[in-house]
């Protein structure tokens, strides 16, 4: 007999869903209770996560449409970062909750041919620069960047709506003639980063157990170092498993 994925109703879905942000259960655990499949339900939670944060994201951000910006999907990258992106004709501004450095983001980028930048893992002078975190705008043109961009940290519900209204006035008052289409100051920034690069190495840390061989450790940096620019420093730390 063929198989194939079973069609929920958006009842179900929305029944499903409400549940799970209800209950103290593990998500699978409500999935049997509510008789859908445990991947459909945590697929269903990532989509409430994304658009719950656009829709929160917008409240402080829809004045980008007025610069011809037009708001994208939700993104949600697993269980670290949420993302919602605003792309006009040459850029596009993205507004990240930021569970890995436990901050909201803000990441202002040129397009390449229409489409998103690949984020850049390394800074190499052989790969053009187009994404860069609003905090280097900030750096550039206003004297005290350093001490408030320090305030800018924390993921509480108080802290995440501070943060939102910060960046979105700090975009208007610093970031307008990106806004309107003048993108020298993203070349601005480039030079900037590419600077500061140059003063301050890239480095990647390969984390071995204490008990690993000098072997093992050889093998595991020459793999990494096929995979890295030559430019970068590679170093090798071990930790003490419990």
């Amino acid at each position: 007999m063929p198989t194939g994925r079973r069609r929920y109703s958006a009842e179900e879905r929305e029944r499903a869903v409400r549940a799970a942000l209800d209950s103290p259960l593990p998500v699978a655990a409500v999935a049997r209770a509510m008789g859908v499949g445990a991947g459909a339900l945590r697929r269903w939670l990532r989509d409430e996560s994304g658009n719950a944060w656009a829709d929160r994201v917008d409240r402080h951000f829809g004045f980008l449409t007025r610069y011809g910006f037009v708001r994208g999907a939700p993104q949600v990258s697993g269980w670290w970062a949420v993302r919602t992106t605003y792309r006009a004709a040459r850029s596009a501004v993205a507004v990240i909750r930021n569970h890995e450095y436990g901050r909201v983001d803000v990441e202002l980028m040129r397009l390449v041919h229409g489409a998103l930048p690949t984020y850049p893992i390394f800074i190499v002078d052989s790969e053009p620069l187009n994404t860069f975190h609003a905090d280097h705008l900030l750096l550039l043109r206003r004297p005290d960047a350093r001490a408030v961009l320090a305030q800018q940290r924390g993921l509480s519900d108080e802290e995440v709506e501070a943060q939102l209204a910060f960046w979105s006035s700090a975009l208007q008052v610093y970031g307008q003639d990106l806004l309107a289409g003048n993108l020298r100051v993203l070349d601005e920034l480039e030079r900037e980063v590419r600077e500061y690069v140059r003063r301050h190495r890239q480095e990647v840390s390969v984390w071995l157990p204490e008990a690993a061989s000098d072997a093992v450790e050889a093998a595991t940096v020459e793999q990494v170092r096929a995979v890295t620019p030559e430019d970068v420093t590679i170093t090798s730390r071990r930790y003490r498993q419990k």
